[in-house]
């Protein structure tokens, strides 16, 4: 039986829901947006890095934007292209675009400067299109487009061509993944690209996410059908809700944010953040506080913040920080109360009484419509109190 609720007023020190219930998981973490006013370049931010130097970077639409915690720098050449893709190894930001890779690298001036490789291919192949990924590799720095995996090492290119038309690529494990149109998933090994057991599963399928699980294993994303398991030999769809999730609102971007933590960016319903056992332990989309829906690319800095690439827009995450909120992200008003009683969540606002069942409360998919307005107030509820089968406020 519901509470009866008898309205009494009186002054006490207000709380924050989150202090008083000590509980920082069930809210929503601090959120800093940069827009595109901020840091004075394009909407669309493409890929993440960090510097041993801890200068944050992101391939931009604009060019190169670095960030040093206060202050944003765009660096842009003169034949603008869009920064599709990046990588930092030790001095060098590697980039690729359209038709366009290279690296910027500290001059002895002190400035950062760009120098193009596109000169170091073969007469002929200048046409190569958007270079989408770029890896670390034991055989050298890899660039791939859907056309080449262009493979630099000792100051020289090498091209090796798809099977039919790459779609992404992924280092995970000290292997190469790529993903061919027709020939589905396959690595590269020994200088040629070879078929795996069964990869050819994923022919048609468009792979956007590779991530290791285990010493053994990987997660596989596709764009629609959600989540796979590899582990060398079989492929077996993963049934867990993230995976539901990522089928609806579709997959773009990942990134392995510890052992145990994943987190996918989605196209239309912004970030979610997994567990291993695959069950989802955050949200964020433009109604929890981002600037946009869609993800474009998922870092993980130096302190633990997770950065997120958007359609529009820049926004760091404090995944590390032990505090969360919920009345700015839920319309709920300015908290000032809450009280468990049995399995329901009653929370004083300075709109008035709101209750959540506390299953619900704990879901990370929760949204507003999840809280539950029984009583309005003309002012605010300071305090809750069960007196028998009343809440007493």
């Amino acid at each position: 039986m519901r509470p009866k609720i008898i309205y009494y007023f009186f002054f006490q020190i207000a709380l924050t829901f989150i202090s008083f219930l000590g509980i920082a998981g069930n809210g929503l973490p601090d959120i800093r947006n940069f827009s595109k006013a901020d840091y004075g370049a394009g909407t669309q931010n493409w890929s993440f890095g960090q510097s041993q130097n801890g200068l944050i970077y992101f391939a931009n639409n604009d060019g190169l934007l670095e960030f040093d915690g206060k202050h944003w720098q765009l660096y842009k050449q003169e034949s603008s292209f869009i920064h599709r893709s990046s990588l930092i190894k030790d001095d060098h930001i590697f980039i690729g675009g359209l038709n366009e890779f290279g690296y910027y690298k500290v001059d002895p001036t002190g400035n950062l400067c760009y120098n193009s490789l596109v000169p170091k291919l073969p007469e002929g192949y200048t046409d190569f299109g958007e270079v989408w990924r770029i890896h670390d590799t034991s055989f050298g720095i890899v660039f791939q487009t859907f056309q080449h995996l262009l493979f630099y090492q000792e100051d020289s290119i090498i091209l090796v061509e798809p099977k039919s038309r790459f779609h992404f690529s992924y280092y995970v494990n000290d292997l190469l993944w790529v993903c061919d149109v027709v020939e589905g998933l396959m690595q590269y090994q020994d200088g040629q690209l070879r078929k795996i057991p069964n990869g050819d599963f994923f022919s048609g399928l468009q792979i956007w996410s590779v991530l290791p699980y285990g010493d053994d294993q990987i997660i596989i994303g596709t764009e629609h059908q959600g989540l796979y398991l590899f582990d060398g030999a079989t492929i077996k769809p993963w049934f867990v809700p993230a995976s539901d999730f990522l089928k609806k609102y579709q997959l773009y971007c990942s990134k392995q944010i510890n052992g145990n933590t994943y987190a996918f960016g989605s196209i239309q319903n912004g970030v979610v953040i997994m567990n291993k056992n695959g069950e989802i332990v955050q949200h964020l989309n433009k109604i929890k506080g981002l600037q946009n829906n869609t993800v474009l690319s998922i870092g993980a800095d130096l302190e633990g913040g997770l950065w997120l690439g958007l359609d529009n827009g820049i926004s760091r995450v404090s995944l590390d920080s032990p505090i969360s909120y919920i009345e700015d992200y839920f319309n709920i008003g300015a908290g000032y109360t809450s009280v468990k009683i049995d399995s329901t969540l009653y929370l004083g606002t300075n709109q008035g009484v709101y209750k959540i069942e506390w299953n619900e409360f704990t879901n990370p998919l929760k949204t507003d419509r999840s809280f539950k307005q029984i009583a309005g107030s003309n002012g605010q509820v300071w305090s809750l109190a069960k007196i028998g089968d009343d809440l007493l406020c």
